[in-house]
């Protein structure tokens, strides 16, 4: 019965938070109209963005061979697409993955 109540709860916050984002308002006045504390507000935001990222690992294709002039390609979730020379050292494309 406490897991249906979480997830009910849930679904309506990510309902609201929906309806904030179509809104164009700020965040306090959001929820000044619907009387919501902003500290719950931004509790549930926080959820719903970890929620829409996939987080954890992320699986690496390699294509082809690694031929002179060839690249690293890392593309984030957002779209961004970041191209490497193949000799770029391993700590430095560690770093661009962890961002």
């Amino acid at each position: 019965m406490e897991e249906n109540k979480k997830r009910r709860d849930q679904e309506t916050m990510f309902s609201i938070i929906r309806e904030w984002e179509s809104s164009h308002l700020t965040k306090k006045s959001f929820c000044q109209e619907r009387q919501i504390p902003i500290s719950v507000f931004l509790y549930w935001c926080r959820k719903y963005r970890e929620s829409q990222s996939p987080g954890g690992f992320v699986p690496i294709e390699v294509q082809g061979s690694f031929e002179p002039g060839s690249v690293i390609e890392i593309k984030y979730p957002n779209g961004v697409a970041l191209r490497l020379p193949t000799q770029t050292p391993v700590s430095v494309v560690r770093a661009y993955l962890n961002l």
